[in-house]
């Protein structure tokens, strides 16, 4: 993405807009799981809830949002989250300020 210049969005299929201008080189652990709370807030969600729509264990979505863990969130559970919520993906793992999908 970053080589390209494109979005996690357009690679995900769910924007046709391939222009990314936002240049952030690596993913902010600390800024997606500060979104992802932010995700659980606004929906009126439990971190628990969010893994059951996953299909991941709590403590597996947890392990996401702990910074000081390694675990990246595989593409496919931020594509899901999303997908149902209408959030960017670069949003959600801290790549571009632009919070939603168009």
């Amino acid at each position: 993405c970053n080589t390209f210049h494109i979005s996690l969005d357009y690679l995900c299929g769910l924007t046709k807009n391939n222009n990314f201008k936002e240049k952030i080189d690596k993913i902010d652990k600390n800024i997606m799981s500060q979104r992802l709370t932010t995700l659980e807030k606004e929906n009126g969600k439990k971190a628990k809830d969010i893994a059951k729509e996953l299909g991941i264990l709590p403590s597996t979505y947890c392990g996401y949002k702990n910074p000081k863990l390694s675990n990246l969130m595989q593409s496919l559970m931020v594509k899901k989250l999303a997908l149902k919520y209408n959030y960017s993906v670069d949003w959600l793992v801290g790549k571009s300020a632009k919070k939603t999908l168009k």
